[in-house]
């Protein structure tokens, strides 16, 4: 386990090593009754003294995340301060890992195997995958009964593209078929762009690893919004960049708290969701906007935008911060495998020509570029007349469900929990009162029900999110959601009291 920390951030190192076990732990890399490294091994890999690592221990097992066991060490405890490790291991709905049988088990050199794992990502969080049984409202996505996967491929057959599909290895930045279906569907958000200015990358997730391998190295300033898109925050915490947190409100990234840390520290990038902001459903402001413009040009920075939900529209319509963009500071990233196909993987990074090449030259020793099958898939499916009649029974088949889901949410949770209705988008973010902990609410809602949702706090970089938590009302059927929220709120006054306890 390799923890590499940044002297130099505004974070203390203390908390920067403690963040690091915590999120080991959390995320299910560090299992229950793991084995931590003994004091002077960490004291020597990291480099720090021997009382810095005695309070980080100290405040693990303060926190209920690891036990001491006399004349044997340090061990992992639960996720949950209220279970021991035994009660850990016996939830196996908890732990979705299998051994081989024929390997005798999971053997002791592994353990100790070094890592540079930072965040711990979620994506690897076993509670939070696919696969987990029971009903999953954790993955903001469609779900199956949703998605035009049959009509795409019957689409693509009939179309003249499919001569194509034996054609060499496609351009690391794609198929010209493909960026100009990009430009159109760009410019339906109202953003204009050539050609040559797009980048067909294998889903969005890889876009921002591609932008941050180009222009994030250690130390750099990456503001996001708190909360945020985990994902983005793994991305960042890779490339060892210093993660500087803005509040996020109704009206978005809080430009006022941006300002502040642009007179006081050198911003590299911001990162935001201007339409229907993951987690919350925000959505930025105008003027807003138009200050985050202003601060990038004065103060000298880029910045990713990220948008997969603005086409899922049920209030209004959403304006991409690209589409003001008159100076060339935002590489803009549109997804198309949220709404078309999580199989697909495909999204598109559009940026002025100088700031893109650099990030083509990332991706050509990356990989060979995206999928052709996929690109000369969505090449004819989007912008088509099938593709508009498909957002347009979309977006009035969601908007039915989200204010069904609300319904739900607000009669059957406390008055004391926050429910944000979200005018797009397939994210409902909920706020519970400061001492409330959704960690152990989802624990139990696993336990009992096999329903998992995300916790808050993994849309932080910070020690914030307990009391949060969030639902997709997307990705199962309608009455689905609603039957597990009336579950998951039976569990409510329950977890409250526990968590009053610690």
């Amino acid at each position: 386990m390799k923890i590499v920390i940044n002297k130099n951030s505004s974070i203390s190192v203390h908390d920067q090593i403690y963040s690091e076990i915590e999120n080991r732990i959390r995320s299910g890399i560090l299992r229950a009754e793991t084995k931590l490294p003994s004091l002077r091994k960490m004291c020597e890999d990291i480099g720090v003294s021997h009382m810095t690592m005695v309070k980080v221990y100290e405040e693990l097992e303060t926190n209920g995340l690891v036990e001491k066991i006399h004349g044997k060490g340090t061990y992992v405890k639960s996720q949950f301060r209220n279970m021991s490790p035994s009660q850990a291991e016996q939830h196996q709905v908890i732990n979705t890992r299998t051994e081989d049988p024929d390997s005798g088990g999971v053997q002791a050199w592994q353990d100790e195997v070094d890592d540079y794992v930072t965040q711990a990502g979620f994506r690897f969080n076993n509670n939070l995958k696919h696969s987990v049984k029971g009903t999953n409202l954790s993955l903001a996505c469609l779900g199956q009964h949703l998605l035009p996967t049959r009509t795409i491929l019957e689409n693509f057959l009939k179309s003249d593209l499919t001569q194509k599909m034996n054609d060499w290895y496609p351009p690391i930045e794609g198929i010209r078929v493909m960026r100009e279906t990009s430009v159109s569907v760009l410019s339906d958000r109202n953003v204009e762009v050539s050609v040559d200015e797009t980048l067909i990358t294998v889903g969005s997730q890889q876009a921002l690893r591609l932008i941050a391998r180009t222009f994030i190295g250690p130390g750099d300033v990456v503001v996001v919004g708190a909360p945020t898109y985990p994902g983005a925050i793994d991305v960042f915490k890779n490339r060892g960049a210093e993660i500087v947190e803005v509040p996020i409100d109704q009206d978005g990234m809080n430009t006022m708290s941006l300002l502040s840390i642009c007179e006081c520290k050198k911003v590299k990038m911001v990162y935001t969701m201007p339409c229907y902001q993951n987690p919350t459903g925000a959505v930025m402001s105008m003027e807003r906007k138009q200050e985050l413009l202003e601060l990038a040009n004065y103060h000298n920075f880029m910045i990713i935008e990220d948008e997969v939900n603005g086409q899922l529209s049920y209030e209004g319509s959403t304006l991409p911060l690209k589409a003001l963009d008159t100076n060339g500071r935002v590489l803009y990233v549109f997804g198309f495998s949220k709404l078309y196909g999580h199989a697909l993987r495909l999204s598109v990074i559009s940026g002025s020509e100088k700031l893109l090449s650099k990030v083509i030259s990332a991706k050509s020793s990356s990989d060979g570029g995206a999928p052709l099958i996929n690109q000369l898939m969505m090449a004819s499916f989007a912008g088509s007349d099938t593709q508009k009649h498909y957002m347009t029974d979309l977006i009035s088949s969601l908007k039915a469900v989200r204010n069904n889901v609300y319904k739900a949410l607000k009669s059957h949770l406390p008055s004391y929990v926050d429910v944000n209705l979200p005018k797009g988008g397939m994210l409902f973010w909920l706020t519970f009162p400061s001492d409330f902990n959704c960690n152990l609410l989802h624990y139990k809602a696993i336990e009992k029900y096999q329903i998992t949702f995300l916790p808050g706090e993994f849309c932080y970089n910070s020690k914030q999110g307990r009391n949060q938590m969030r639902i997709c009302f997307t990705s199962v059927s309608e009455d689905l959601v609603v039957d597990s929220i009336k579950k998951i709120a039976s569990l409510v006054d329950e977890v409250y009291a526990l968590s009053k306890q610690f």
